[in-house]
C-alpha cells in the first residue's frame, strides 16, 4: 500500500498473500478503485510516498522491519492482523507524521472545540493521546486499550457506528 497525498492507492505486484487477495477483491466488490495491479515500483517523480504498508508472514517481514529501522530515518509499526491471524502488517511513515500530529492539526485548521477518536492497533497511541476523548474497540490491542480513555464493542460488531448513531440520536457526544 502506498499513500500519496491526494489519495491512499494499493499498487502491488502480485496477490500471493490469501489476506492480501481478499482485501484487494473486497475493494473491487465495492466499488473502491484505489488500487492496481504494477509490474514494478518505479514511481513517477511527482508522486509524493506519504506512507508504505506490506502485510505478509512475520519470519518473511521480520529482516525487513530490521533493515528498514537501520538505514532510514523512518517511524515504523509491526503488528499482527486482527482479522487474519499469522499475518504481520508492517507499515512506515515518515519520522516527522503520526496520527497524533494528524488530530492537533486537524484540531487547529478546524477550530474544533473537541476532538473524538476511535482505534483498535498500536499505531493509534498517538492519536489517542492527542485527542480529548479516546475510544478503543474490545478487540483492539493491550496497548490501544490502555492508552484509550473508554472501551466500546468490537469493531467486528460495527461498534463504532452503533455508538456514533446511538451519541447522534442523542444529540450529544460523552
Amino acid at each position: 500500500v502506498v499513500e500519496n497525498k491526494d489519495y491512499e492507492k494499493i499498487y502491488c505486484k502480485s496477490l500471493n498473500e490469501q489476506c492480501m487477495k481478499e482485501v484487494y477483491d473486497w475493494r473491487i466488490e465495492n466499488n473502491d478503485n484505489r488500487q492496481g495491479l504494477v509490474n514494478d515500483y518505479n514511481f513517477k517523480s511527482n508522486v509524493q510516498i506519504m506512507s508504505i504498508s506490506v502485510i505478509g508472514d512475520y519470519e518473511k517481514l521480520k529482516p525487513v522491519l530490521n533493515k528498514i529501522r537501520e538505514s532510514f530515518n523512518v517511524k515504523t509499526y509491526f503488528m499482527e492482523d486482527h482479522h487474519y491471524p499469522g499475518n504481520y502488517w508492517l507499515e512506515m511513515y515518515s519520522s516527522n507524521a503520526s496520527k497524533g500530529k494528524c488530530v492537533e492539526y486537524l484540531k487547529n485548521f478546524l477550530n474544533a472545540s473537541k476532538t473524538i477518536v476511535f482505534g483498535d492497533n498500536d499505531n493509534d497511541a498517538s492519536m489517542f493521546e492527542f485527542s480529548d476523548c479516546a475510544y478503543a474497540v474490545s478487540n483492539a490491542t493491550d496497548l490501544a486499550k490502555s492508552k484509550a480513555d473508554y472501551v466500546i464493542g468490537s469493531n467486528d460488531d460495527n461498534s463504532v457506528a452503533k455508538f456514533i448513531e446511538s451519541q447522534i440520536n442523542n444529540d450529544e457526544i460523552d
